[in-house]
């Protein structure tokens, strides 16, 4: 065994975290390291203390030798004393600091920031998916820059189909806050005039009243019948959304990275997106329309692609061109850690 690698919860879960996981765990099985993959069950990332007593029955055995690489959605709230007290080689890896996270109260996000800076400061070392990410920890949190390791995720290129009549917009990521797709949906409320309908793909499970309010505001606006939110989509039906898509809206006001984006640049789709957090960082320029998550920065690039199809195909060609990191090559590079 060279590590044990420890997320909360279920590895299917429709995020960009979970599937950067997942896609971790299947490139070392192919390359052959051995890694035990461990779930703690629980309220993460507000565990109870029966959450805790079940992770440290299921971490204490581990040899004090062997590395514990945990996901920051959990790593970021176990307690300073509880690290201490099992006295293992704890590694962090860290998709966006919890306390950035759009909408919520601000006594908890102090409460987060807080645990997540004890927490790292007992990481032998933390694995970042974007620069931008890196130097928030070390400016933010206090983590030397020496021991952050950069592992960009890898992408999926979806193929593209068949020009739809009318065109498409397609967005993806879990329904939050965060994703902006509020801000969207008011952008395009100023774009009826146009020809266009828009397929938002994604879970509200974990902030309910967000999706019921992005219900509420599509009826308000007379959309119902030009947007359509799918729910979280996988497999084949997430294939058919991308290849049915025309233009790709990426309207969030932070990423760690923004796993779905580039899943869409790759794929060669004519982009608008918004640049906050690591976007800003890794996007090129001419290889998308870049935003701020203003309702009237999306809409001017939204109606900027629907009327300037030579000036879609530029951004297009460009898109596809990225050399985004391959999946392989951002699972080597974690297991670099071990060796």
């Amino acid at each position: 065994m060279r590590a044990v690698f420890v997320y909360p919860g279920a590895l299917d879960q429709p995020t960009g975290g979970y599937r950067y996981d997942a896609a971790l765990l299947a490139e070392w099985a192919a390359a052959g390291i051995t890694v035990q993959a461990i779930s703690l069950p629980g309220a993460y990332p507000q565990p109870t203390p029966d959450d805790l007593a079940a992770a440290e029955a299921l971490l204490a055995p581990v040899p004090p030798n062997v590395p514990i690489l945990i996901d920051g959605l959990a790593f970021a709230v176990l307690p300073g004393e509880w690290l201490d007290r099992l006295g293992k080689r704890w590694q962090a890896l860290v998709h966006h600091p919890l306390s950035l996270e759009t909408g919520i109260d601000p006594a908890l996000a102090a409460t987060f920031e807080a645990s997540e800076t004890q927490a790292l400061r007992r990481a032998e070392r933390v694995v970042v998916t974007s620069r931008a990410t890196g130097e928030t920890l070390t400016d933010r949190f206090g983590v030397p820059a020496a021991k952050l390791l950069l592992a960009p995720p890898g992408v999926r290129r979806y193929p593209r189909g068949a020009t739809q009549v009318p065109p498409m917009i397609l967005t993806v990521g879990a329904i939050s806050p965060r994703k902006n797709f509020d801000g969207l949906v008011a952008a395009l409320g100023t774009l009826t005039d146009l020809a266009w309908t828009a397929t938002i793909v994604g879970s509200d499970q974990h902030s309910p009243e967000t999706g019921a309010a992005l219900r509420q505001q599509i009826d308000g606006l007379g959309l119902a019948g030009r947007i359509r939110l799918t729910g979280a989509l996988t497999g084949a039906d997430l294939d058919q959304a991308y290849a049915e898509a025309s233009f790709y809206a990426h309207a969030a006001h932070y990423e760690g990275f923004g796993m779905a984006l580039a899943d869409a640049l790759a794929s060669g789709l004519p982009t608008v997106a918004s640049v906050g957090g690591a976007v800003g960082d890794w996007l090129p320029d001419g290889a998308a329309i870049k935003v701020p998550p203003t309702a009237e920065a999306l809409a001017e690039g939204l109606r900027h692609l629907l009327t300037d199809p030579e000036a879609a195909q530029r951004l297009s060609a460009r898109a596809a061109a990225i050399p985004f990191p391959t999946w392989a090559g951002s699972a080597a590079a974690v297991a670099s850690l071990w060796s």
